[in-house]
């Protein structure tokens, strides 16, 4: 670790499933330490309201009872195995900690962390934990399935929901929110853009992209400045990306939260405008 002080971000919603996980199938890998470390990045995060405050490594120390080179040990651990990332900038001087979702059983079972677990449990207790959580199905063939329909219970013509129709068209627009923003995180600025443009990255975006590395700005954050303008102007406006990627570095904008709420504001005061101008275009 270069810098004392850091941020914390979670990209993701981390259920008692997953820490569950963690216990069971990362402990023998990375140690209590690293479990430890990790519950304490994660507690911390869901404490505190202010998306920019800064932790410090050395308050760590004492909070976990434990030196500075254990705790060095533990984050690396907790890096290698994908349960966060780490992000050092020598123009802030400090880091940011991104906590990550732990692999789900079938994932953990495909991935090399499956061989490390065997080698260190072994067989015998390598197989209770993922057997244990197998599904089985009993022979049916001496049975006849006598459930009930739903038309035996219930009238179709008192079927239609306008309020559940409307609820079910607002979860598959967020589903393709979603998408859109599951895209932001995980490609690269080259291959968000011939996602959404459906062309190949130009020479001078390629050049755009450098300078925004250049600013310290990660690849998710390029991606939503280009998200941003492809909502405002309808293509991607170099110029403008790199004066407002160039205002929030000035302004010290740099966690990707910040940033999508600083964008996410401007998009709806433009949206309200348009609205405003629509209404007053009818009278």
């Amino acid at each position: 670790m270069l810098y004392n002080n850091f941020y914390i971000e979670k990209n993701y919603y981390i259920n008692e499933s997953d820490l569950e996980n963690i216990r069971i199938l990362y402990t023998p890998i990375i140690g209590i330490e690293s479990v430890a470390l990790y519950h304490y990045f994660l507690d911390e995060f869901n404490l505190v309201d202010n998306p920019r405050f800064q932790f410090s490594f050395k308050e760590i120390t004492k909070h976990l009872n434990c030196d500075i080179d254990i705790l060095h040990d533990a984050k690396d651990k907790l890096e290698a195995v994908g349960l966060i990332k780490c992000y050092e900038s020598p123009l802030f001087k400090n880091a940011i900690i991104s906590i990550n979702k732990p692999l789900a059983l079938k994932q953990f079972q495909q991935s090399l962390l499956a061989k490390q677990l065997f080698k260190l449990i072994g067989e015998k207790k390598y197989e209770k934990i993922f057997f244990s959580q197998q599904l089985f199905t009993l022979n049916k063939e001496e049975y006849i399935n006598n459930s009930k329909k739903y038309t035996d219970l219930f009238e179709l013509k008192d079927n239609k929901n306008t309020d559940l129709e409307r609820i079910n068209n607002e979860m598959e627009k967020a589903q393709n929110i979603n998408i859109n923003i599951n895209s932001v995180n995980v490609l690269k600025p080259e291959q968000f853009i011939k996602q959404q443009t459906n062309k190949e990255v130009t020479v001078l975006q390629k050049k755009m992209i450098e300078n925004l590395i250049n600013l310290g700005f990660l690849d998710e954050q390029i991606n939503l400045f280009i998200d941003f303008s492809l909502k405002v102007n309808d293509q991607i406006v170099i110029n403008y990306i790199e004066t407002i990627a160039n205002d929030y570095a000035k302004k010290n904008i740099m966690l990707t939260n910040d940033i999508k709420k600083e964008l996410d504001v401007i998009i709806e005061i433009k949206n309200y405008s348009k609205t405003k101008q629509n209404i007053s275009n009818l009278y």
